[in-house]
């Protein structure tokens, strides 16, 4: 199913449901092996038994195949345990265990529903011994799994790209990001980008541009912007960019246009809440009503914009490749977050368009 397929394992409770569901939630392929691929059967010949406990919890071979030989995804991710995992681990790019003390395996195993395995007393102390002993789990990379969900699947998503062959042949691509941050067309693409860098070895750094610089020599005003509202977010942005730097950047303009939750917002927030939610000063947000970061603007606007021979919007978007080869580009300007599949069409297709020199402008 995926061109790259990796297995995430461990003990029962160690979080291989709570995982896939993440890996999910961020729009990637994640298979859910115990409810998908699992039956129970005889270990060694895949034999279907009637009977039987934790020891005949087995995957269907020929759908583990079936699905690791399959390309229509970039990664697949397997997640869950089986008894025969020996049958089918050389198929997969890498095994993933989730790691947990002893004392936080029970805790979670106690807070188990009824039913599941590991719930009862008698179905604990197995698998907490087997967790002393080391056994029932195969070989693999360790990863902390105490940690929060979304640092256990970040920890994961970053040795799946250190060790992607594209980075080993090609190495890390950069994708230079100029936004203003308070366009919405512009978050779309914003949330295109970080996708792809989901998929592939891509380092994003983030940079302002501003439509209030762009547009001030305009006898009329495109963005019916006559209070210079614009002018704030880009100018906080900017100071955010300059005393922290890209990654700070990155992380104020999410939470600008996110909820606490995590639910997107259709326009940007309070600026001084998104600071405190990004670890950054909330004096930060005092630059947008002063000029102090507008050279320090009008420099990053312009190292963006200047790029691109034609009169343009945001975003400005620069990929650089590892040999070093760059392509700028306006765009593309985007109505919506396209699903995972066509995110990656277009990706590919704008690597496409791009390497073509006498390629200029497409409207729809």
């Amino acid at each position: 199913m995926g061109r790259k397929n990796y297995l995430v394992e461990g003990p029962s409770g160690a979080g291989k449901t709570t995982v896939c569901d993440e890996l999910q939630r961020r729009g990637l392929h994640a298979v859910h092996g115990d409810r998908e691929l699992a039956y129970r059967g005889d270990p060694e010949t895949g034999e279907p038994t009637i009977t039987g406990g934790h020891e005949h919890h087995i995957w269907d071979l020929d759908k583990v195949r079936r699905l690791v030989s399959a390309t229509d995804e970039p990664v697949t991710f397997f997640c869950g345990g089986s008894r025969n995992f020996q049958k089918f681990i050389h198929l997969f790019d890498e095994v993933f265990v989730l790691d947990v003390d002893l004392a936080t395996l029970d805790e979670r195993l106690r807070v188990r529903p009824e039913g599941e395995w590991g719930a009862r007393s008698a179905e604990r102390e197995r698998v907490l011994q087997m967790h002393r002993t080391g056994g029932d789990v195969p070989e693999g990379v360790r990863i902390d799994a105490t940690a929060p969900v979304e640092v256990v699947v970040d920890e994961i998503l970053r040795r799946c790209r250190a060790q992607s062959p594209g980075r080993a042949e090609l190495g890390e691509w950069t994708a230079d990001f100029w936004l203003d941050p308070a366009c919405p067309l512009t978050r779309h693409t914003a949330r295109w980008i970080s996708l792809i860098a989901a998929e592939y070895p891509l380092r994003i750094r983030w940079r302002v541009m501003s439509l209030s610089v762009l547009n001030e020599h305009r006898g009329d005003d495109p963005e019916g912007d006559p209070d210079g509202y614009l002018w704030i977010p880009a100018r906080v942005a900017t100071a955010v960019l300059v005393e922290h730097g890209h990654d700070a950047l990155g992380r104020f303009y999410d939470a600008l246009w996110t909820e606490p939750d995590g639910t997107g917002r259709e326009w940007i927030g309070d600026i001084s809440e998104a600071l405190h939610r990004s670890a950054l000063p909330r004096g930060l947000a005092e630059a947008g009503t002063s000029t102090a970061y507008d050279s320090a603007l009008r420099a990053s606007h312009h190292d963006g914009v200047d790029r691109i021979d034609a009169e343009i919007g945001t975003p400005v978007l620069v990929i650089t490749t590892a040999a070093g080869e760059r392509r700028a580009m306006f765009g593309p300007v985007l109505g919506a977050v396209p699903a995972r599949q066509e995110a990656i069409r277009l990706w590919e297709a704008t690597l496409l368009m791009t390497s073509i020199p006498a390629f200029r402008e497409i409207t729809c």
